[in-house]
């Protein structure tokens, strides 16, 4: 199993350590990933028979791979933020409108923001879309490569 090592695949990691999967006869081995994204990828990759993953990676996965199914949700959060640097002139959402937003792709981070922005009047033609990684993101706004990020609890 590939899990989000994130609130999308602790109860995964709960129902591990409980011996929940043992008591009920399943043998599971569960490999972490640092976003449901990339547990996603290691799915389609052959590399796990099943993952957790935010719905709209499900989604965008679907449209390559007819084959993959959901059959349960386990949890729901809205962990998912938008940080912006104020030296960038960044203080409404208007001053979004050029600059570059950090955003993992095909994530769902990248379907909130997509949300977030049509609610706000804007569209990702708006602004530009830096594609990075989840661990990535900190260290490229705080080094100013980017002027903000949407991402999610714990990054």
């Amino acid at each position: 199993m590939a899990a989000a090592e994130y609130l999308v695949g602790s109860l995964v990691y709960v129902a591990e350590n409980q011996g929940f999967f043992e008591k009920n006869g399943l043998e599971v081995t569960i490999k972490g990933y640092g976003s449901g994204k990339a547990a996603g990828d290691a799915l389609i990759a052959g590399e796990a028979d099943i993952s957790t993953s935010a719905d709209s990676v499900f989604v965008s996965n679907s449209f390559d791979h007819a084959d993959l199914r959901v059959f349960g949700t386990v949890a729901t959060a809205e962990v998912k933020e938008l940080v912006a640097r104020k030296d960038k002139g960044i203080t409404t959402i208007d001053d979004l409108i050029g600059k570059k937003i950090g955003v993992t792709k095909k994530s769902g981070g990248e379907f909130a923001l997509g949300t977030f922005l049509i609610f706000n009047g804007l569209s990702d033609q708006d602004v530009e879309l830096v594609d990075l990684k989840p661990s990535e993101i900190v260290e490229a706004i705080s080094n100013g490569d980017i002027d903000a990020a949407f991402t999610w609890d714990p990054n």
